[in-house]
């Protein structure tokens, strides 16, 4: 291309224009020199993005429809000021909102505006985990005040989009989506609550999300915590407050991150201390951690009159195991899982575990357990590990009532 001049550009511009979209993205990754070539013949793209606009107002027949009106802006401004990957952000966001499909048909109608679009808001809670359309509406300006086409509240768009935001992988999307709301949006409640105007479905609030986060949670919290409201925030929520979700998680730093907006010596009806949270889902690093801050732990009590130790020292006491709904996963300690080894290793790792003495965990999935009720290894494994946390927890009250003494 470059070494024919003027003549040659021509030549691979007109081969160009009989290629399908697919074909020409597929060109950008070719090489440097046809990146720069492509993204620059602005004119083939716009030949694409007229394209599905001619398609969508032929299928409404030329009605007035205010959500088109907003994708048709959106086109003028990409023609005048984007590039190639604004025009492939917006033909496949374009379509996904305009062409739905209901079972056996199509029912050709818009459900989205373009930032609708950029997180695929809709009611299949279908995500592409992609943040390319966004940065094109940022990009542009193009953020229509956080309106949206189903005539909802601002604010409830936005908690949808932080919550995205909040999901994705890794902060970029989170430090896109903050300064789009720092200004119009607060986190004022946390937890499960109902989302009015929308059939009687339900969130979590943002800050939630991040707490429940394994990975990268910590950081997102960082972001989050300027958007809420007011301090009572942190000793407050349904049905847990954020610390002690924190703690029945099980993430040290993010419980760290929580402590110094929460009055961690407080007592809850329904939970107690969070040295009760602390102690019921076996968390004794995070215990250990509370026991340093507040003087007076040992004389917090639940609404059965019992401090944290006495709880524990119950005959019946068992650890509940904290395992993540979505993902259903294992409690910390328990090694690798039968599911990965043969029958004869199965068996000898078996034999290499002192069984277990006493049931000391409850599962909320049911039963005495979530998982079989055989003897495999997977269920030794968790026994001996509930019986050993039990014993550091056990002789843990036992040196502090030494050292009282």
């Amino acid at each position: 291309m470059n070494n024919h001049g003027a003549a040659g550009k021509s030549i691979v511009r007109n081969i160009m224009s009989y290629l399908p979209i697919q074909t020409l993205t597929r060109g950008l990754k070719v090489s440097k020199t046809w990146y720069r070539f492509l993204n620059e013949e602005k004119s083939l793209w716009m030949t694409f993005l007229d394209k599905p606009i001619q398609k969508a107002q032929r299928k409404l027949k030329f009605q007035s429809n205010e959500i088109l009106e907003q994708w048709l802006e959106l086109a003028d401004l990409i023609e005048s000021n984007g590039n190639a990957a604004d025009v492939i952000n917006f033909i496949s966001r374009f379509h996904d909102s305009f062409g739905r499909k209901y079972g056996s048909l199509t029912k050709f109608e818009f459900k989205q505006v373009p930032l609708e679009a950029a997180i695929n808001d809709c009611e299949r809670d279908y995500e592409w985990h992609d943040v390319r359309f966004l940065k094109t509406l940022i990009k542009l300006d193009f953020l229509d005040d956080l309106q949206n086409s189903n005539n909802m509240a601002d604010e409830i768009f936005t908690q949808r989009l932080l919550n995205w935001a909040v999901k994705e992988k890794g902060l970029e999307a989170l430090k896109l989506v903050i300064p789009i709301v720092e200004d119009k949006y607060r986190i004022t409640s946390y937890g499960f609550k109902r989302t009015p105007g929308t059939g009687g479905k339900s969130h979590h609030d943002p800050i939630y999300e991040a707490i429940m986060m394994e990975n990268m949670g910590v950081a997102k919290l960082k972001l989050l915590i300027p958007l809420v409201a007011r301090k009572t925030f942190w000793n407050s929520g349904n049905p847990h407050t954020p610390l002690a979700d924190a703690i029945k998680v099980g993430n040290l730093d993010m419980v760290k991150e929580i402590i110094p907006f929460t009055k961690i010596n407080t007592i809850s009806k329904k939970i107690g201390s969070y040295f009760h949270v602390a102690v019921q889902y076996g968390r004794l690093e995070i215990f250990k951690h509370l026991v340093g801050l507040v003087e007076n732990w040992e004389t917090l009590e639940n609404q059965n009159g019992e401090t944290a130790e006495q709880f524990f020292m119950e005959e019946d006491f068992k650890f509940t195991v904290y395992e993540d709904p979505k993902k259903r996963s294992s409690p910390p300690g328990e090694g690798y899982s039968s599911d990965e080894l043969s029958q004869e290793e199965i068996s000898a790792a078996m034999a290499e575990i002192q069984p277990a003495k006493k049931m000391r965990y409850s599962d909320r999935w049911g039963g005495s357990g979530y998982y079989s009720k055989k003897k495999d290894l997977k269920e030794m494994q968790k026994k001996k590990y509930f019986e050993d946390l039990y014993y550091e927890f056990l002789n843990y009250f036992q040196e502090e009532e030494f050292e009282d003494d």
